[in-house]
């Protein structure tokens, strides 16, 4: 809905949301428009320049004129004259001022006969009185006039107990004397004066099996696109928990304690099907499982500095109880030590510095120890999960002495 303002300085102080905002000396075409509001409440309007009491020749008489030709020569456009309040008319200009001041309560008629320029309907004596009239369960409206009732006008609003007519019409002219000062009390009046569609009718539910136009096309696009929407949804919802899933495994480049053990016992149980369930922490090695025949003992540390050698020697220290615990039976070329480890956690990975020669000499030669860092073991896992290492492979890297290295590894590091 397109609305033009009219008034007289063409400026916009209510706020009103419209079109455009102009003059009553240069007003857009009003057939432009669905709405033209005509605002009569400027107090600078009621002015005469004439040495004598007149309260026709106004300084806007010739804009009135035009008005009122356009209005004529208008084809579809309807019109809204917003009355003034209880102002007061300046007349009987000499010397360089006004000698005459009267509200216009007291000469309600010289004012119809002056807005009548602008249509001959506005020749309608209002009457003084003032009331407010409701327009929502928050919104009264005040006015200082009503329009005495006439057949030939159509009421449309009335003022609260009093019962006075503060809005009526004549075919396409609407006529009221509400002070409508901001848009929000412009829009409920245009809602209830039938030239705005109310924003709180609601559909009857028997309007869904009236069937016109495309509605049976539409409908069935909007199935169709719900189904793909729905498919779409169930698919993000699997990404979504396998990048939560993925990102739980890479936890274990920044984790320690017992989020970082849980972790990598995981990678180790998905590898190598190895049940932990029965495996209980006696506060020494982490884990010990079995894989054909062999026996793997370790230990897992997350640490902020790099590998040491007290981490290699409490990895021994475990195998040493470990032994002792279980008798002479074992053969001890049959158990590895595994030393995972996830050292500088609080780096990111370019920034770590490898682990020293002499700590992995040290886990090759005297403990006879492997070293994995926690980006290596993802690097196994990686792969294996991508059908690019077998588990055949895997065992064959953790079962060697020294630093694990998986070869071609994703993660770029310098």
């Amino acid at each position: 809905m397109k609305v033009q303002l009219v008034n007289l300085n063409g400026k916009n102080d209510s706020n009103f949301v419209v079109e455009e905002v102009n003059k009553f000396s240069s007003p857009k075409s009003f057939d432009m428009f669905d709405i033209n509001i005509i605002d009569l409440r400027s107090e600078y309007i009621y002015r005469t320049n004439e040495s004598l009491e007149d309260y026709i020749n106004i300084s806007y008489l010739h804009d009135f004129l035009t008005i009122n030709e356009m209005i004529a020569n208008s084809k579809k456009a309807k019109f809204i004259f917003i009355y003034p309040k209880n102002i007061n008319f300046l007349t009987l200009y000499t010397f360089g001022q006004h000698k005459i001041s009267k509200p216009i309560k007291d000469i309600t008629s010289y004012v119809s006969k002056l807005f009548s320029i602008l249509n001959k309907e506005l020749d309608y004596k209002f009457s003084f009185e003032r009331t407010d009239t409701k327009l929502s369960d928050t919104i009264n409206i005040p006015a200082d006039f009503y329009f005495p009732e006439r057949d030939d006008f159509e009421t449309l609003l009335r003022s609260i107990d009093s019962n006075k007519v503060t809005c009526c019409k004549k075919d396409n002219l609407f006529l009221t004397t509400l002070d409508i000062l901001t848009d929000e009390e412009l829009q409920f009046f245009l809602e209830k004066v039938g030239l705005k569609a109310s924003s709180n009718a609601v559909a009857p539910d028997w309007m869904n099996k009236v069937m016109l136009f495309d509605d049976a096309e539409q409908l069935k696009k909007i199935e169709e696109n719900e189904a793909q929407i729905k498919s779409c949804q169930d698919s993000i919802a699997v990404s979504k928990g396998k990048l939560s899933e993925n990102s739980r495994f890479k936890s274990i480049l920044y984790t320690s304690g017992d989020e970082l053990v849980d972790v990598v016992k995981d990678i180790f149980s998905k590898i190598f099907d190895v049940d932990f369930s029965e495996f209980k922490d006696k506060k020494k090695e982490d884990f010990t499982f079995t894989f054909k025949n062999k026996i793997f003992i370790g230990e897992i540390k997350g640490v902020n500095q790099n590998i040491k050698t007290t981490n290699l020697a409490q990895l021994d220290l475990h195998f040493t109880n470990f032994i002792e615990e279980r008798g002479d039976d074992l053969d001890e070329n049959n158990i590895h030590k595994l030393l995972v480890m996830n050292h500088q956690k609080d780096k990111d990975l370019k920034s770590r510095i490898l682990v020293d020669q002499q700590q992995i000499n040290m886990a090759k030669n005297k403990y006879e120890s492997l070293i994995i860092e926690t980006v290596e073991l993802l690097e196994m896992y990686d792969k294996f999960t991508r059908e690019e290492m077998t588990q055949e492979e895997c065992f064959d890297l953790i079962c060697q002495n020294g630093i694990l290295k998986v070869k071609n590894p994703h993660i770029k590091r310098d």
